[in-house]
């Protein structure tokens, strides 16, 4: 839901970095500098960097999917087998 509503309000190409910076010209300089303070840098190339270049609206379609897929699968126990016990 939160993908459409961003996909209708925002411009179609804006990215998430875009977006962040759009809200708070700060958040993304701070969010990198405690990064590599407590992570590493390669943390923020090769695992933030993606999701900050793609279209805002991708990133919670994306993490829908995710969980309508872990969800399912853990809900999805296989085929239930029916006794062969009759009653009465």
């Amino acid at each position: 839901m939160s993908a459409f509503a961003i996909a209708a309000l925002l411009p179609p190409q804006m990215s998430l970095g875009a977006m962040l910076l759009a809200m708070d010209p700060s958040m993304l300089g701070r969010l990198h500098g405690s990064i590599v303070r407590h992570a590493w840098e390669g943390l923020w190339q090769q695992g933030l960097m993606p999701f900050l270049l793609r279209p805002a609206w991708m990133t919670p379609l994306m993490t829908g999917l995710v969980a309508g897929g872990i969800a399912f699968s853990l809900n999805n126990n296989g085929p239930t087998r029916q006794s062969t016990r009759r009653s009465g």
